[in-house]
Parts: structure tokens; C-alpha cells; sequence
């Protein structure tokens, strides 16, 4: 079995409103068995999921409970979910060249989006136009949605419902957008990338010019420089995030803010990074996959 290398790694929280472990989701671009271990903690859990997948781009869903998943193959692309803690892939949509990018569960779970790249080919250039494309749930089918729009292809996310999408528009700047027509509501940034809104959905993170960004109540303010943004997340409780900037060479470096202005606390540091998300909880997998 080949299967994209992920990592989940748990370090102990400083905010005092929070206590116990965040357990962090990395994945590397290379073809390794999928496992996850406990940072700072002396054992390692493992966990495989079923059937013969190369994992590309894993998105969470906001409860943490499913996750989207591509598969780049030779000529192409394919989109499955997947159980968290268990159960058979499901695969959702397989496509030719078009490559499929960054895949979210809306915070309802009815619809999931991405972002395509037609004609393209794998992997695409960087700052490529893309296609985000909307599919909605009908029982245990996806139907595609009529509203395609264009964007960067760029890390974006939900807003606070399934109405609104936050992403990068073509010419750089963050912007608010209608899921049924792709129509602004309304702009963020003149120049952004990487949003997240936070688990209560009342406040959104994002990667500025040279700086961490939060917007909370209608009211932007800096949390600190950043340079080479490749991911970004919430902890659990909404008092932190969880960044991934790249060094060099495509080394990348995972650190944890607050949002009260607290010092960096750097991590871990990772090759390749190809995915970052935060579980609000360790998977409950059986006891037999870990190893000390």
C-alpha cells in the first residue's frame, strides 16, 4: 500500500482557558505510511486508512470528525472523504488533467468545494488562476453546483455558514463571497491569503502583507510578522493558532501564537509540507496501533 505520510502531533497548550493537548495534522509530500505521534509525549499511534491510496491535500471538517482528501495519479485526480477514525473511503469525483486542490466541507457538511485546474496538469505553477468548484450533498451522492468562480489558487476557506466562502481573488486581495454566484460581500484585504475562521465562526485569521491578521467584531489588528505563509489554523478554544511558514528550500517551520500578542512558540519543523490542520481532539483509534 502506498499512502501520503501524515503526522499528528500534540504539544500542551499556555493559554490558561485551555488544558490538555492540541493535536496537530501535518502532511509531507512523500510516499509514506499514514501515521500520527504525540509530540513531547513518549508514544507514537498509528493509523492506516483502508485501500490503495497515494494522499495528496487532506481538509477537515470543522468538527473533526470527516475529512476530504485528493489523490494525484498518473493522468489523474480524484476527491474522496474519509472517516477520521475509521471507516472505508468514499470516493467523490475523479477527473483527467484538471489537477483538484484544497478540498472544505462547509460547516454544515451539505456541500464541499475546491479548487480545480483545468487543463493544467500536475503540479501547476505558482500563482495559478483556478476554478473553485461547489458540490452538494443528495443523500450518499455529490451534485455539482452551477456556480463556478475564478480565484488564486490559494489556501481559502468557509465563512461563518454554508452562504459565504473567503478566498483570493486574481488580483491578490481577500475577499468575501457569495456561494450561490460568486458575487463579493465584501473585501478583507486588499492583499491576503490563508483565511480561517475560528471554531465559533466570529472571528477570521489570515496571512497579510507582513503580518498575522485577525478581524474580530469588524475590527482588524496585526498579531505579528510573518514571512512565507503555508498554513495557518485554529486551536480548539479559539485563543490560538497554529502557523507553518517555509524557511528554505522547502523546509517549513510550525509554530503556535495566542491572540493576545504572546510570543511565538516554535514547534516542530517539517519537509515538504503539504497539509496543516488542528483535530479538536486525539482520534480514538484502537489501542493495539500504538507503540511506545
Amino acid at each position: 500500500m502506498t499512502t501520503k505520510k501524515f503526522r499528528l502531533s500534540g504539544f500542551d497548550a499556555t493559554e490558561p482557558e485551555t488544558s490538555g493537548q492540541v493535536w496537530i495534522l501535518t502532511g509531507e509530500s512523500r510516499p509514506y505510511p499514514l501515521h500520527i505521534r504525540a509530540m513531547g509525549a513518549d508514544q507514537e499511534s498509528r493509523h492506516t486508512w483502508p485501500g490503495d491510496l497515494s494522499l495528496g491535500q487532506l481538509g477537515l471538517s470543522r468538527d473533526g470528525s470527516l475529512a476530504t482528501a485528493t489523490v494525484n495519479q498518473t493522468g489523474t485526480t480524484s476527491l474522496w472523504t474519509l472517516g477520521v477514525e475509521g471507516g472505508e473511503p468514499q470516493q467523490v469525483k475523479e477527473t483527467g488533467r484538471s489537477a483538484i486542490y484544497l478540498p472544505r466541507l462547509s460547516p454544515s457538511g451539505e456541500y464541499l468545494a475546491y479548487l480545480e485546474t483545468p487543463g493544467q496538469g500536475y503540479p501547476p505553477r505558482r500563482g495559478a488562476i483556478a476554478q473553485l468548484v461547489i458540490l452538494k450533498r443528495a443523500g450518499k451522492q455529490w451534485t455539482e453546483q452551477t456556480a463556478e468562480f475564478e480565484c488564486l489558487l490559494s489556501p481559502w476557506d468557509w465563512g461563518q455558514d454554508d452562504s459565504t466562502l473567503v478566498l483570493t481573488r486574481a488580483d491578490g486581495s481577500l475577499e468575501m463571497v457569495r456561494r450561490s454566484d460568486g458575487g463579493t460581500d465584501s473585501v478583507i484585504a486588499e492583499q491576503g491569503s490563508h483565511p480561517r475562521f475560528s471554531p465559533d465562526g466570529t472571528a477570521l485569521v489570515y496571512a497579510g502583507d507582513a503580518d498575522l491578521m485577525v478581524v474580530r467584531g469588524g475590527k482588524s489588528d496585526a498579531l505579528g510578522a510573518i514571512t512565507n505563509t503555508r498554513g495557518l489554523a485554529w486551536t480548539p478554544d479559539g485563543f490560538g493558532v497554529v502557523l507553518a511558514q517555509e524557511l528554505s528550500n522547502w523546509n517549513f517551520a510550525v509554530s503556535h501564537r495566542t491572540l493576545d500578542g504572546g510570543a511565538e512558540r516554535e514547534l516542530f519543523s517539517r519537509p515538504r509540507l503539504s497539509t496543516l490542520d488542528v483535530l479538536p481532539r486525539k482520534p480514538d483509534w484502537p489501542s493495539d496501533e500504538t507503540v511506545g
